[in-house]
């Protein structure tokens, strides 16, 4: 201990008018009692006093000490901590048994007092102490208006562990002191509350917060003997239902969580599974109620990274304390006034006596108390309520009831519940989509044979909030046998091997999955069943929202480029009589009105059979040619950007944008306007893409002017397939144009950042020659400008198809052609630098 320790540690215990206890080193001395005389010490006396008894505590800490006579002092551990709670104020600093009985005496106040004004009742407040150090305060009501019985207790305990309780907890603590060490002092600190409800459509709840540490016994004070000090925390709450309201447990779950991420996002997800587990009942073979966390013997291993991992810890648990009001009080609120019947009490008393037999057979809480010397049994069994009820075979609930193949409308509810408890669910999943009710998680019949879900995970902590690997092969195997098969649609890659069954092809259910079962797996279902099943597009795309989405949270196919995919297929599957021809494709021009300054434009394609997206081509200053410019200035120019990055004096662009091309430019928001220009953007070299995807990538940059560094301030792309796009009606070349607006954003979104264009346009020609796939530079001859000939420039819109010859056919023309077709070629040339002026 360091001497500023041992200063305030024996200074508290002087102040206190009380003679310290001696030292003895010897077996044959004993220790004298304290006596109660007060004694004077001058100013002199106390401090030599301090400094000797603080460098000693000091040499006590550092240097090894081996204890072979009786007990060192008579002070205890408890004393200690009386006087300096007397003397002194509880801060940060203190030792944690003190700031957690004071966390755990202030919550138990708070949540006493918002539980009166709601039922408007006065809880009975017992207050009790114990031989060996420490008490308790109990706070119960019964028979209140909305509470048959509610109990807030907490306690604070001073003993000591015997041999065979040390041999238990090294079970779960491989360092838990010296092997020789015959007993041990302990201090446990803890909240406990359980609350039940009068009405049966109102959730029991149950809190518990403890802390736990352990001392030798031969230097409890300052914990220099051979053993070390050990500590941990545990907790939790978790809601039980009666009858099942989603809603409720949804709420709950989601407050929590919330509670959880403030310190580890790996917690909540780690805490429900324990809590699914304990809360277990092996001999029923279901759970007590809906869950929610369960924590045990948290120490530093579980924050091997933290500086202060008991600091850490401690601010955990008080988070969750927090969190127990906003989690419970709007539940109760909800339901506590609701009709009811005599058959939903009798249900309520049937699972009351679930609650009584985990309590009484499992709760390991319990059975410590029970078993600890001078336990207050009062308090133990406070959690149990005023009244149960045990059925023999009951229909719904009885264990080894066979499950009956229809249930009877009177007990659906009940039933209903029933399913929750024998397989546990996920209650927070990935996003908006709806849970199947029977499967309890993320998942969905679009029709009878096509399924979609989230992606499934077997790893924490996706494993949390997607659908674990194997419930969600036990809930297929159970509802098709060995006639399903999962197809995957997600490009980041797999976390699982396939998963099927896969005998009977014909009639097998295809499970469909992307990372969220929403954009691609919306795609691809529609798309089967326009082409396959004869949905018209509007039906197909009504059908997967309705089914996927739950209401009120957007389409199921929401982003720009996959409903334009879908588009394609009902032409193909209606209008081109199922005909494809996959072609290369090379990307002419790109044209771009009121282009902003610091956007990079790129050209992404399929390889490798469409499992990797390539970038063919970026442009750079040197492509373009600016058609029409507006308030630009003499910036540093940046050959990575098509213009410079605008620094952050520069003021941004209007989110307003009008849909006609002749008005497409951005108004402004102050006469210092951003620059935007119009241009034409013409590779360098021949950029062919092998298929007729194409994807035009744009990123901005606004550069810091106080700094010089660059920041992604616009982020868009759109894909399209340039086969629908002209080359279906057998045209070599098309044009594809966009608004700003209609662009996929971030992430498969439409949240793009600052508007960096207005319109966009590409000119795309599908003559190309296979032997021209290899090609990686083409200079144009002079007499020919298929670019400017395919589409020249106008702020009037072209046509979308655009007929050209064969580009070949066309070089050989002009090579064999006089004076006439050059002649033709010059006043082509001459447009198009016209359209640039």
């Amino acid at each position: 201990m360091p001497p500023s320790r041992a200063f305030r540690t024996l200074g508290g215990v002087l102040h206190a008018r009380q003679r310290p206890s001696p030292r003895y080193y010897s077996a044959s001395t004993r220790p004298r009692a304290p006596t109660s005389t007060s004694v004077a010490f001058s100013s002199f006396h106390l401090a030599g006093a301090l400094l000797l008894a603080g460098g000693f505590a000091y040499t006590l800490q550092t240097r090894p000490v081996h204890f072979d006579g009786p007990p060192l002092q008579t002070t205890t551990l408890a004393e200690v901590d009386e006087v300096t709670k007397q003397k002194t104020k509880i801060t940060r600093h203190s030792p944690m048994r003190l700031r957690m009985e004071a966390l755990i005496h202030q919550h138990q106040q708070q949540i006493v007092f918002a539980l009166e004004q709601l039922d408007g009742s006065k809880f009975r407040r017992d207050e009790w102490t114990r031989p060996d150090g420490g008490g308790g305060i109990s706070c119960v009501l019964q028979d209140g208006n909305v509470f048959e019985k509610a109990g807030v207790n907490t306690s604070i305990v001073y003993g000591e562990l015997p041999r065979s309780a040390i041999d238990k907890m090294r079970a779960d603590h491989k360092s838990f002191v010296d092997p020789q060490i015959e007993k041990l002092n302990f201090f446990a600190a803890g909240i406990s509350l359980v609350l039940h409800p009068h009405n049966p459509m109102a959730p029991t709840v149950h809190l518990n917060y403890r802390y736990f540490e352990t001392s030798d016994p031969r230097d409890p004070v300052n914990a220099t003997g051979t053993a070390s000090q050990n500590w941990w925390f545990g907790g939790g709450t978790d809601l039980t239902p009666s009858y099942l309201f989603e809603e409720d447990a949804r709420h709950f779950h989601k407050t929590i969580k919330a509670a959880c991420d403030k310190h580890d996002k790996s917690y909540y997800p780690r805490f429900k599974q324990w809590c699914d587990k304990y809360f277990w009942i092996p001999h029923r073979n279901e759970a007590r109620g809906v869950g929610g966390i369960f924590f045990d013997d948290l120490d530093a291993s579980a924050q091997p990274s933290s500086k202060n991992p008991r600091e850490d810890i401690f601010n955990f648990c008080s988070s969750g304390l927090e969190a127990f009001l906003p989690s419970y009080l709007p539940i109760v609120n909800r339901r506590k006034d609701m009709p009811y019947l005599p058959k939903h009490k009798a249900w309520q008393q049937i699972r009351r006596g679930r609650y009584v037999e985990f309590n009484l057979v499992n709760d390991r809480g319990t059975a410590f108390g029970l078993r600890t010397p001078g336990a207050r049994i009062e308090s133990i069994l406070m959690s149990l309520p005023l009244t149960a009820r045990w059925e023999y075979m009951h229909p719904v609930s009885g264990t080894g009831v066979q499950e009956p193949e229809s249930i009877d409308s009177t007990e659906q509810e009940e039933e209903k519940l029933m399913q929750v408890l024998k397989r546990p669910k996920e209650w927070i999943v990935a996003g908006p989509r709806a849970q199947h009710p029977e499967a309890g998680f993320d998942l969905c019949y679009v029709t009878d044979h096509i399924v979609v879900t989230s992606g499934p995970s077997s790893e924490w902590p996706k494993k949390a909030y997607r659908n674990p690997v194997d419930q969600l092969v036990a809930f297929l195997d159970k509802k098709h046998g060995q006639d399903w098969c999962i197809f995957e649609f997600r490009a980041e890659g797999t976390e699982e091997s396939r998963q099927g069954r896969e005998k009977d092809q014909r009639q097998r259910v295809a499970v469909v999955h992307c990372k969220a079962g929403k954009g691609r797996s919306g795609t691809v279902t529609t798309a089967y069943l326009i082409s396959e099943e004869g949905w018209k597009r509007e039906d197909a795309l009504h059908r997967f929202t309705t089914r996927r989405m739950r209401a009120g949270f957007g389409q199921g196919v929401s982003i720009p480029s996959q409903l334009r995919y879908v588009g394609y297929v009902d032409r193909w599957a209606n209008k081109l009589g199922k005909k494809y021809v996959e072609r290369a494709v090379e990307i002419v021009e790109v044209h771009i009105w009121g282009l902003s300054e610091g956007v990079k434009v790129a050209v992404d394609g399929y390889v490798d059979g469409g499992k990797t997206i390539k970038t063919f081509y970026t442009f750079t200053r040197a492509d373009k040619t600016v058609v029409d410019q507006s308030n630009t200035n003499n910036q540093t120019k940046d050959p990575e950007f098509l213009a410079s990055p605008p620094t952050s004096e520069s003021t941004s662009r209007s989110s307003t944008v009008s849909s006609s091309l002749g008005s497409s430019y951005s108004t402004y928001s102050s006469p210092h306007t951003t620059p935007v220009q119009t241009v034409i953007l013409k590779p360098a070299s021949r950029v062919i893409l092998p298929t007729s995807d194409v994807n035009i990538d744009l990123e901005r940059r606004n550069r810091a002017g106080y700094a010089g560094f660059t920041m992604v301030t616009s982020v868009a792309h759109v894909w399209f397939n340039a086969y629908f796009e002209g080359g279906s009606e057998g045209y070599n070349s098309g044009v594809f144009e966009i608004d700003w607006n209609a662009m996929d954003g971030i992430k498969g979104s439409r949240q793009k950042g600052i508007q960096a264009l207005d319109r966009l346009k590409v000119v795309q020609d599908m003559s190309v020659l296979p032997k021209e796939l290899g090609l990686q530079r083409f200079t144009p001859p002079e007499s020919a400008n298929s670019s400017c000939r395919a589409s020249s420039f106008q702020e009037e819109p072209q046509p979308d198809k655009i007929k050209t010859k064969n580009k070949e056919r066309q070089s050989a023309g002009v090579e064999e052609g006089g004076g006439e077709e050059k002649e033709k070629e010059k006043e082509s040339t001459q447009g198009c630098a016209k359209a640039g002026d």
